[in-house]
């Protein structure tokens, strides 16, 4: 995946103000950078954490399932998705989403009850 410039910017701007806990400035520069890269699984994936961590649990699973569907090369969005459905319980659907992972590239991480949220 090659990232243009101003896409390595956003991202690197959006990663530090993740760590500082504005994650609204987080997700706003996420989102610029997403408008030039629609498809890109880092940045689906940072957002889709980002709207999960601000208590958009619904938001987050659709970005996780357009980032398997666009990215199905890309193993952590499976486990993402996986991750997503626990959170809602939907625990059957957490598990096709890791078994699909494991198919696809072997050495998936199970739901355990210690993982389930």
């Amino acid at each position: 995946i090659a990232l243009g410039p101003s896409v390595l910017q956003l991202i690197s701007l959006g990663d530090k103000l993740r760590e500082r806990g504005d994650l609204a400035g987080a997700q706003s520069l996420y989102n610029n950078a997403l408008k030039e890269e629609p498809n890109n699984p880092y940045l689906l994936s940072r957002l889709a954490k980002i709207v999960l961590s601000l208590g958009d649990v619904s938001g987050a699973r659709s970005l996780a399932q357009t980032l398997v569907r666009q990215n199905p090369q890309w193993a952590p969005g499976y486990q993402l998705e996986g991750e997503i459905y626990e959170r809602e319980n939907q625990y059957q659907k957490a598990i096709e989403a890791y078994q699909k992972r494991e198919r696809r590239f072997g050495n998936t991480q199970m739901i355990t009850e210690g993982n389930a949220r």
